[in-house]
């Protein structure tokens, strides 16, 4: 029988950045609910679609009706610095006779999630809008003005009204 499809499985479709990936080929005479067959020569690459850089050239696997390979952290870097996820794609070729078929398929590689790095100890606190008011402008910032402030209606209030009397209420 002759081999006329190729299926190829990975594992997951991302891994981290450095992790590990298996991908299973496998080779059918017939569409790909037809008969398992096993091609003369089976070949792998590994690519970056997204900056279009060679990441393993033509490797041979070994031939039969499935062939599975694995992926090491080698095989999984971001190939640009700062890219934080790049898509990549296993490229299987098999013979069998005269006849050579490829079938591709892809993965994203993720960068990890990069942590600040201050190079100090960072440590959080809440603090009241009242409390540092308080802070900077001390006994001055309840101290009384006195000045008389002036709508454009004519009304009109005195600065040292801070909610207890007047027009303003606390609430």
């Amino acid at each position: 029988m002759t081999m006329d499809t190729i299926t190829v499985t990975p594992s997951t479709s991302s891994v981290a950045a450095g992790g590990t990936l298996s991908a299973i080929a496998r080779f059918y005479s017939g569409g790909s609910g037809g008969t398992p067959v096993t091609p003369d020569t089976v070949q792998f690459r590994i690519d970056c679609a997204t900056t279009g850089t060679q990441v393993r050239g033509w490797t041979p696997a070994v031939p039969a009706t499935s062939s599975a390979i694995f992926l090491d952290s080698d095989d999984t870097q971001l190939t640009h610095p700062t890219d934080s996820r790049e898509t990549f794609t296993i490229t299987f070729k098999a013979t069998q006779g005269a006849t050579t078929l490829q079938q591709t398929a892809t993965f994203v590689v993720v960068a990890p999630a990069r942590r600040a790095n201050l190079g100090y100890p960072v440590t959080m606190r809440n603090f009241s809008w009242l409390e540092m008011v308080n802070r900077e402008w001390g006994s001055e910032y309840r101290a009384p003005d006195h000045r008389i402030y002036q709508f454009s209606n004519g009304r009109g209030f005195d600065s040292t009204d801070i909610g207890e009397t007047g027009i303003y209420r606390r609430r």
